[in-house]
């Protein structure tokens, strides 16, 4: 099988970083995994505050899967949402914010 990561990018809407921090890993990190696909699971803050904060990804995820079916795996990982998963992501993520690539691994691991 191959090995895959997909980078998630996303913001908070203003005023709901909290909430945004505690659904991502209270609720849609446990999701995600339990789609049986993603063996593990990274957040990110950014370091970076130039640009505008408005359009600035401010979070990245990454996850790491292995599938000989990528499109399969991506379409599990990205998933149905329910209306009500619909409603808390339009609450809390800025919709222009979110950007999802996936990478396939070419090296091993370099370093410590």
């Amino acid at each position: 099988m191959t090995r895959y990561v997909a980078v998630a990018l996303s913001s908070p809407r203003p005023g709901m970083e909290d909430e945004f921090n505690d659904w991502y890993d209270e609720q849609h990190l446990s999701e995600v995994l339990a789609s049986g696909i993603v063996d593990a699971a990274r957040r990110f803050r950014s370091s970076d505050r130039s640009g505008d904060p408005a359009t600035a990804q401010r979070y990245m995820t990454i996850y790491e899967f292995e599938t000989d079916d990528l499109r399969d795996a991506k379409k599990r990982i990205m998933g149905e949402q329910t209306p009500e998963q619909r409603e808390t992501v339009s609450l809390l993520v800025e919709p222009d914010s979110v950007e999802v690539r996936f990478y396939e691994l070419i090296t091993d691991r370099s370093g410590r």
